[in-house]
């Protein structure tokens, strides 16, 4: 059967998160054109696949596959896509959910701006149970942050500097399936498998191709707060570690680390990715390796700017300042963000 979309969602236990994901979804589907839902299972060790295998029963278009034993999630993204059969796919994570309406709308566009490879959504951060809202997840220190309506971009210079921190969640992300499976199919891929961010070095690939974004302002899915999975495996201090090697593996593989297009997108990256990552050690784990994780960042984006503005001063600040620099944001700039979403 042919359809317009598919939900593509890599999974990993969590069965509860992805029962309130396929909810949602599901609350939309029955009524709009042909969606399905396509669910790749990396081994979970919960009661996922009996869960799924009931939807299914119910729900003909959920397509699931489950790998014997786990293989990571760059090779359960690509089989996940792989088992689709939509034109267009909308990459998601397995405790999101859709905001009502969301469906209709990607689907909407997706038709009226059909030369375009991907499309980047907005959405809302909530907290770890999805029951109350934070703020807008994107924030105003990016560039992406200061767009009001749709815009359709056509220049990978500036699609980079806008988007260069979004890529990664995967709930921001929708693609051609066409555009996405010709790039799996001609390009080795290996070199980026480990990366935990192999979708980001497909989405770029097609974008040299073809240097077409559309930027859907309205919020799409929501998104929950401190629900990291790999940061409740890794800690802080390795989760940092592997978001610095994976992305500088892709850009520098794509790019090459010397090229302008690589200091704009690892510029973006630095500016609020990795700096909210050493945030993140230097407040939640008392024993961080403050030293190790500055040669380990220095190594890597020394040569830019952005390290030396962003990054540096943080990992330089002494915990309790750090602390109470947070609690200061917290009760003034943060509250005045969030009394302004709330009212947008």
């Amino acid at each position: 059967m042919k359809y317009d979309l598919s939900i593509c969602i890599p999974t990993y236990n969590r069965r509860e998160c992805l029962k309130e994901l396929l909810d949602s979804i599901i609350d939309q589907v029955d009524s709009l054109a042909p969606v399905e839902i396509c669910v790749g299972d990396d081994a979970s060790t919960d009661d996922t696949p009996s869960f799924i295998n009931e939807y299914q029963k119910k729900y003909p278009y959920i397509v699931y596959y489950r790998f014997p034993e786990n293989a990571g999630i760059d090779n359960n993204i690509l089989k996940t896509v792989s088992i689709s059969h939509g034109d267009y796919c909308w990459l998601m994570g397995n405790d999101d959910k859709v905001e009502q309406g969301a469906i209709e709308l990607i689907t909407r566009l997706t038709k009226e701006y059909k030369d375009s490879p991907l499309f980047n959504v907005n959405g809302w951060q909530y907290d770890s149970q999805l029951r109350k809202r934070v703020y807008h997840r994107v924030s105003k220190g990016l560039k992406k942050g200061t767009l009001q309506n749709n815009q359709l971009f056509d220049n990978l210079e500036d699609i980079l500097l806008y988007f260069g921190d979004s890529f990664g969640f995967l709930g921001d992300n929708v693609f051609n399936r066409s555009r996405w499976n010709e790039i799996v199919s001609c390009h080795d891929l290996s070199q980026y498998n480990g990366s935990h961010y192999i979708h980001l070095a497909v989405f770029l690939l097609m974008l040299q191709r073809n240097p077409s974004l559309l930027y859907i302002h309205q919020r799409c899915w929501e998104y929950r707060s401190n629900n990291d999975g790999f940061l409740e495996i890794l800690g802080q201090a390795d989760r940092l570690k592997f978001d610095v090697v994976g992305y500088n593996q892709i850009a520098s593989g794509i790019f090459s680390n010397k090229s302008h297009l690589y200091k704009i997108w690892m510029s973006q990256v630095i500016k609020m990715h990795i700096r909210n990552r050493v945030i993140g050690v230097k407040l939640n784990q008392t024993d961080s390796p403050v030293r190790e994780i500055a040669w380990l960042i220095y190594s890597h984006f020394g040569r830019l700017p952005a390290f030396w503005i962003y990054v540096l001063p943080i990992l330089l600040v002494p915990r309790p300042i750090l602390f109470a620099l947070r609690a200061l944001y917290r009760v003034t700039i943060k509250r005045r963000q969030q009394s302004h979403q709330s009212e947008s």
